[in-house]
Protein backbone atom coordinates (compact mmCIF):
# COMPACT_ATOMS: atom_id res chain seq x y z
CA UNK A 1 0.00 0.00 0.00
CA UNK A 2 1.23 3.48 -0.86
CA UNK A 3 0.96 6.56 1.34
CA UNK A 4 1.71 10.27 1.11
CA UNK A 5 4.10 11.42 -1.59
CA UNK A 6 4.50 7.92 -3.01
CA UNK A 7 0.77 7.69 -3.66
CA UNK A 8 0.76 11.15 -5.23
CA UNK A 9 3.69 10.14 -7.46
CA UNK A 10 1.75 7.16 -8.82
CA UNK A 11 -1.16 9.47 -9.56
CA UNK A 12 1.19 11.83 -11.39
CA UNK A 13 2.54 8.95 -13.47
CA UNK A 14 -0.98 7.95 -14.49
CA UNK A 15 -1.73 11.54 -15.47
CA UNK A 16 1.46 11.70 -17.53
CA UNK A 17 0.55 8.43 -19.26
CA UNK A 18 -2.70 9.99 -20.41
CA UNK A 19 -0.93 13.10 -21.70
CA UNK A 20 1.92 11.32 -23.46
CA UNK A 21 0.35 8.13 -24.75
CA UNK A 22 -3.23 9.32 -25.03
CA UNK A 23 -6.42 7.96 -23.53
CA UNK A 24 -6.47 4.90 -25.79
CA UNK A 25 -3.04 3.82 -24.66
CA UNK A 26 -3.86 4.31 -20.99
CA UNK A 27 -7.02 2.24 -21.43
CA UNK A 28 -4.94 -0.49 -23.05
CA UNK A 29 -2.55 -0.44 -20.11
CA UNK A 30 -5.36 -0.86 -17.61
CA UNK A 31 -7.16 -3.62 -19.48
CA UNK A 32 -4.09 -5.54 -20.56
CA UNK A 33 -4.06 -7.10 -24.00
CA UNK A 34 -5.06 -10.32 -25.64
CA UNK A 35 -1.50 -11.05 -26.60
CA UNK A 36 1.50 -11.41 -24.35
CA UNK A 37 3.17 -13.55 -21.75
CA UNK A 38 4.20 -13.51 -18.15
CA UNK A 39 7.73 -14.33 -16.94
CA UNK A 40 7.00 -18.07 -16.86
CA UNK A 41 5.32 -20.37 -19.32
CA UNK A 42 3.96 -22.53 -16.53
CA UNK A 43 6.16 -25.44 -17.47
CA UNK A 44 9.54 -24.15 -16.37
CA UNK A 45 10.58 -23.61 -19.98
CA UNK A 46 12.34 -20.64 -21.49
CA UNK A 47 10.56 -18.05 -23.54
CA UNK A 48 11.20 -17.54 -27.21
CA UNK A 49 11.37 -13.87 -28.00
CA UNK A 50 9.81 -12.77 -31.29
CA UNK A 51 12.19 -11.40 -33.88
CA UNK A 52 11.36 -9.03 -36.69
CA UNK A 53 10.71 -11.78 -39.22
CA UNK A 54 9.84 -14.81 -37.17
CA UNK A 55 6.70 -16.72 -36.38
CA UNK A 56 6.06 -18.97 -33.41
CA UNK A 57 4.73 -22.53 -33.63
CA UNK A 58 1.26 -23.03 -32.16
CA UNK A 59 1.25 -23.91 -28.50
CA UNK A 60 4.50 -22.13 -27.62
CA UNK A 61 4.40 -19.09 -25.38
CA UNK A 62 5.77 -15.80 -26.61
CA UNK A 63 7.17 -13.03 -24.45
CA UNK A 64 5.77 -10.16 -26.48
CA UNK A 65 3.77 -8.04 -24.06
CA UNK A 66 3.06 -7.64 -20.40
CA UNK A 67 2.14 -3.98 -20.62
CA UNK A 68 3.27 -1.66 -17.85
CA UNK A 69 1.23 -3.57 -15.31
CA UNK A 70 2.27 -7.21 -15.07
CA UNK A 71 -0.98 -8.10 -13.32
CA UNK A 72 -2.99 -7.35 -16.45
CA UNK A 73 -1.01 -9.54 -18.84
CA UNK A 74 -2.45 -12.65 -20.41
CA UNK A 75 -0.56 -15.75 -21.47
CA UNK A 76 -0.40 -16.13 -25.22
CA UNK A 77 -1.18 -19.42 -26.86
CA UNK A 78 1.49 -18.71 -29.43
CA UNK A 79 -0.97 -18.72 -32.32
CA UNK A 80 -0.70 -14.98 -32.89
CA UNK A 81 1.72 -13.36 -35.28
CA UNK A 82 5.03 -12.68 -33.52
CA UNK A 83 5.25 -9.29 -35.23
CA UNK A 84 2.20 -8.04 -33.33
CA UNK A 85 3.11 -5.42 -30.75
CA UNK A 86 1.39 -4.64 -27.45
CA UNK A 87 -1.76 -2.59 -27.88
CA UNK A 88 -0.45 0.29 -25.77
CA UNK A 89 2.81 0.40 -27.73
CA UNK A 90 0.91 1.13 -30.93
CA UNK A 91 0.31 4.62 -29.59
CA UNK A 92 3.87 5.19 -28.39
CA UNK A 93 6.41 7.32 -30.25
CA UNK A 94 9.43 5.50 -28.88
CA UNK A 95 9.47 1.72 -29.25
CA UNK A 96 13.11 0.66 -29.08
CA UNK A 97 16.21 1.10 -26.92
CA UNK A 98 19.80 0.95 -28.12
CA UNK A 99 22.89 0.46 -25.95
CA UNK A 100 26.23 1.25 -27.62
CA UNK A 101 29.65 0.28 -26.26
CA UNK A 102 31.22 3.00 -24.12
CA UNK A 103 34.34 4.42 -25.76
CA UNK A 104 35.69 6.53 -22.86
CA UNK A 105 39.14 5.39 -21.74
CA UNK A 106 38.98 3.12 -18.71
CA UNK A 107 35.18 2.95 -18.70
CA UNK A 108 33.91 -0.48 -17.64
CA UNK A 109 30.24 0.33 -17.15
CA UNK A 110 27.37 -0.35 -19.54
CA UNK A 111 24.10 1.58 -19.68
CA UNK A 112 21.86 -1.49 -19.46
CA UNK A 113 22.21 -4.89 -17.82
CA UNK A 114 20.73 -8.07 -19.33
CA UNK A 115 18.13 -8.08 -16.54
CA UNK A 116 16.97 -4.59 -17.43
CA UNK A 117 16.84 -5.60 -21.08
CA UNK A 118 14.50 -8.41 -20.07
CA UNK A 119 12.23 -5.96 -18.21
CA UNK A 120 11.96 -3.75 -21.28
CA UNK A 121 11.25 -6.73 -23.52
CA UNK A 122 8.44 -7.80 -21.20
CA UNK A 123 6.94 -4.36 -21.69
CA UNK A 124 7.05 -4.82 -25.45
CA UNK A 125 10.07 -2.69 -26.37
CA UNK A 126 12.77 -3.84 -28.77
CA UNK A 127 16.25 -3.75 -27.23
CA UNK A 128 19.45 -3.51 -29.27
CA UNK A 129 22.88 -3.91 -27.71
CA UNK A 130 26.19 -3.37 -29.47
CA UNK A 131 28.35 -6.47 -29.49
CA UNK A 132 30.76 -6.38 -26.55
CA UNK A 133 29.01 -3.46 -24.84
CA UNK A 134 28.80 -5.29 -21.53
CA UNK A 135 32.06 -7.24 -21.72
CA UNK A 136 34.03 -5.05 -19.31
CA UNK A 137 31.14 -5.23 -16.84
CA UNK A 138 31.17 -9.05 -17.13
CA UNK A 139 27.97 -9.25 -19.19
CA UNK A 140 28.29 -11.39 -22.30
CA UNK A 141 26.48 -11.00 -25.60
CA UNK A 142 24.92 -14.40 -24.93
CA UNK A 143 23.34 -13.10 -21.72
CA UNK A 144 21.76 -10.19 -23.55
CA UNK A 145 20.43 -12.51 -26.24
CA UNK A 146 19.03 -14.88 -23.62
CA UNK A 147 17.13 -11.94 -22.15
CA UNK A 148 15.56 -10.94 -25.44
CA UNK A 149 17.95 -8.27 -26.72
CA UNK A 150 19.31 -8.27 -30.24
CA UNK A 151 23.09 -7.93 -30.43
CA UNK A 152 24.30 -5.70 -33.27
CA UNK A 153 28.01 -5.46 -34.20
CA UNK A 154 27.82 -2.15 -36.09
CA UNK A 155 27.29 0.95 -33.96
CA UNK A 156 25.86 2.96 -36.86
CA UNK A 157 23.17 0.33 -37.41
CA UNK A 158 22.39 0.27 -33.70
CA UNK A 159 21.78 4.02 -33.62
CA UNK A 160 19.73 3.87 -36.82
CA UNK A 161 17.38 1.25 -35.37
CA UNK A 162 16.99 2.79 -31.90
CA UNK A 163 14.40 5.37 -30.89
CA UNK A 164 16.11 5.83 -27.52
CA UNK A 165 19.87 5.49 -27.01
CA UNK A 166 21.11 4.79 -23.48
CA UNK A 167 24.70 5.60 -22.57
CA UNK A 168 26.76 6.03 -19.42
CA UNK A 169 29.04 8.85 -20.57
CA UNK A 170 28.16 11.88 -22.70
CA UNK A 171 28.86 11.45 -26.42
CA UNK A 172 32.46 12.24 -27.28
CA UNK A 173 34.93 12.40 -30.12
CA UNK A 174 35.92 9.02 -31.50
CA UNK A 175 39.62 8.12 -31.33
CA UNK A 176 41.87 8.53 -34.37
CA UNK A 177 39.77 11.40 -35.69
CA UNK A 178 36.92 9.18 -36.85
CA UNK A 179 34.20 11.68 -36.07
CA UNK A 180 31.99 12.12 -33.02
CA UNK A 181 29.43 9.86 -31.36
CA UNK A 182 26.81 12.56 -31.95
CA UNK A 183 27.22 11.98 -35.67
CA UNK A 184 25.13 8.82 -35.26
CA UNK A 185 22.15 10.68 -33.79
CA UNK A 186 19.12 11.58 -35.88
CA UNK A 187 16.11 13.89 -35.79
CA UNK A 188 13.70 13.04 -32.98
CA UNK A 189 15.97 10.49 -31.33
CA UNK A 190 16.36 10.51 -27.55
CA UNK A 191 19.72 10.19 -25.82
CA UNK A 192 19.87 9.24 -22.13
CA UNK A 193 23.25 9.70 -20.43
CA UNK A 194 25.23 11.39 -17.66
CA UNK A 195 25.51 14.25 -20.12
CA UNK A 196 26.90 17.04 -17.90
CA UNK A 197 25.78 19.83 -20.28
CA UNK A 198 27.70 22.57 -18.44
CA UNK A 199 31.02 20.98 -19.42
CA UNK A 200 30.00 19.45 -22.75
CA UNK A 201 28.90 22.43 -24.79
CA UNK A 202 30.27 20.98 -28.04
CA UNK A 203 28.36 17.73 -27.66
CA UNK A 204 25.21 19.62 -26.69
CA UNK A 205 25.48 21.82 -29.78
CA UNK A 206 25.87 18.72 -31.95
CA UNK A 207 22.77 17.16 -30.41
CA UNK A 208 20.83 20.35 -31.15
CA UNK A 209 22.06 20.30 -34.74
CA UNK A 210 20.89 16.72 -35.10
CA UNK A 211 17.48 17.51 -33.60
CA UNK A 212 17.92 14.95 -30.81
CA UNK A 213 16.47 15.19 -27.31
CA UNK A 214 18.89 14.76 -24.39
CA UNK A 215 17.87 13.44 -20.97
CA UNK A 216 20.64 14.15 -18.49
CA UNK A 217 20.40 11.51 -15.75
CA UNK A 218 22.74 13.42 -13.45
CA UNK A 219 20.15 16.22 -13.26
CA UNK A 220 17.19 14.00 -12.37
CA UNK A 221 15.98 14.80 -8.81
CA UNK A 222 16.83 11.98 -6.43
CA UNK A 223 14.26 12.44 -3.66
CA UNK A 224 10.46 12.60 -3.68
CA UNK A 225 10.36 16.13 -2.26
CA UNK A 226 12.54 17.57 -5.02
CA UNK A 227 10.59 15.69 -7.68
CA UNK A 228 7.39 17.20 -6.30
CA UNK A 229 8.84 20.71 -6.49
CA UNK A 230 10.13 20.47 -10.07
Amino acid sequence: MLFGDAKKSISAVNTSATEVLGKKAKTALKKGTKKGAMPTNGEGGKYKFPSANSSVPAGEHVLSDVGLNHDTAVISSGNEDADDEPEWLQYATYKSFGVPTEIAAGEKRVAMTPTRALHLRKMGFQVYVQSGAGAKANFTDAEYKANGAEVIPDVAELYARSDIVAKVNPPMAIADGNGHECDHLSQGQVLIAFFQPATNALALDKCVEKGATVLCTSLVPRITRSQKQT
